[in-house]
């Protein structure tokens, strides 16, 4: 069996269950996820499991002891974390770094996973059954069934903008580069000079930031509805338009690439980070990068 450790985020949890399920696929065995780390966890719901029941398994405690031992405890999986010397001999392996890990498909059975694991090579070889087990269910609230059509009846293009914490707390302006007008504005223009007559569904964390930043861009739809647990209905919209700006945010991230227009424009951010950390391997190679 393969275990994936599950926190942070929709969109973190998303690439630890890809990277996981894929692992699981290449061994031709079970994936069970590990979400012990969301208890007394504040910051994120654990949204994975709910979404997705069919696909989503936790792993039973004694099973996972049984596997790693004592590693199980969150002091020691702290002080490994901290080590980090993945071997491909150990039961339970820390992501080495936020690069691709050339030796990943190399892990063995019967291995526990444990790090982020942001990149589409993590999963590319699967990445028809990932999208099968991220199916969202349906949409049951008229707004966004209404929104679901307008998007089907256009050419929609989502485009996000993460503020959020990005914005209020310290350590992460010091982590994360803000995606200002000027990326937005020669996003828009790519988009404007190689599609015909897209029409604009914006999708933010502070609707009110928008409005008045895009007062004076032809915007169809600024989508502010979906909030707490329901957040998740904003990936799902994103996915269904034909095309795609995304924040540098995981979140996201998912909205286009679960987009099955095999036509599709998806603008990322070159930069996501400024604290010197590279997302080379974070962003597809063919999306276009600005």
């Amino acid at each position: 069996m393969i275990i994936s450790n599950v926190i942070g985020g929709l969109g973190n949890q998303m690439f630890q269950y890809a990277a996981g399920k894929a692992l699981a696929l290449q061994h031709q065995t079970g994936l069970f996820l590990d979400t012990a780390d969301f208890d007394g966890y504040s910051l994120h719901p654990l949204l994975l499991m709910r979404l997705f029941p069919a696909v989503c398994r936790p792993i039973e405690p004694a099973t996972m002891k049984h596997l790693i031992g004592f590693r199980t405890h969150p002091m020691c999986k702290k002080i490994l974390r901290k080590l980090n010397t993945p071997q491909l001999s150990q039961p339970i392996i820390f992501e080495p770094s936020e690069h691709y890990w050339q030796q990943f498909p190399a892990l063995p059975n019967n291995v526990y996973l444990d790090g982020y694991w942001q990149s589409e090579r993590y999963f590319s070889n699967y990445a028809n059954q990932i999208r099968a087990d991220f199916n969202f269910p349906p949409l049951k609230s008229p707004a966004n069934q209404a929104l679901a059509n307008e998007i089907a009846e256009s050419v929609a293009v989502s485009l996000h903008i993460r503020r959020g914490d990005y914005v209020s707390q310290t350590v992460n302006q010091s982590i994360y580069y803000q995606c200002d007008m000027d990326y937005y504005r020669a996003a828009m223009a790519h988009i404007n000079a190689n599609v015909r007559n897209p029409r604009y569904f914006i999708f933010s964390d502070d609707i009110a930031w928008a409005k008045e930043t895009f007062a004076d861009y032809d915007i169809h739809s600024f989508v502010s509805h979906n909030t707490g647990d329901q957040n998740y209905v904003d990936m799902q919209l994103m996915s269904l338009c034909k095309h795609n700006i995304i924040a540098n945010s995981t979140f996201s991230w998912w909205g286009a690439w679960l987009n099955e227009n095999q036509a599709k424009i998806v603008i990322s951010p070159r930069e996501w980070f400024v604290n010197g950390r590279s997302s080379k391997d974070l962003i597809p190679e063919n999306w276009i990068k600005i």
